[in-house]
């Protein structure tokens, strides 16, 4: 029993870890869906209205990265390396356009736009099966 206990919370321990220091999105897969933005305009914008949606965000479980210039500014509370955020950059966002993706919790990309739009992102959130599983469980 003493061993189970141990490799248990030594097993939680090596995740909670994995979380903090992603290395790619595959950290957040099952977990977390993801809105990756690029932006060559001001980021205080985006920053406005992703913060004036937080319930809806936390609610759907979404982590969002805006990328702007050299910075990089997000919802994620652990740690975000150069690792992950080259990661992010080179696969999902095309260089020197301004894009908005949606990366679904199965780590599929479910929709790519010019301009962030959280009300149409949250609409296709909301039909998706995962989600209304989701939503099924809150109300029972």
């Amino acid at each position: 029993m003493s061993y189970f206990i141990c490799f248990t919370f030594s097993l939680l321990s090596t995740i909670s870890l994995a979380q903090e220091n992603a290395e790619d999105l595959d950290s957040f897969l099952w977990s977390n869906r993801i809105i990756l933005i690029n932006t060559f305009s001001s980021s205080a914008e985006y920053i406005s209205q992703l913060q004036s949606a937080n319930t809806e965000i936390t609610d759907r479980d979404i982590l969002w990265f805006l990328f702007s210039d050299t910075e990089m500014e997000s919802n994620y509370q652990g740690s975000v390396g150069p690792v992950l955020r080259e990661n992010m950059l080179e696969n999902y966002l095309p260089a020197n356009t301004e894009r908005v993706i949606l990366i679904g919790k199965d780590g599929g990309i479910k929709s790519s736009n010019a301009t962030l739009d959280l009300l149409d992102l949250f609409a296709q959130i909301d039909v998706m099966p995962m989600r209304r599983a989701e939503i099924r469980e809150a109300s029972q």
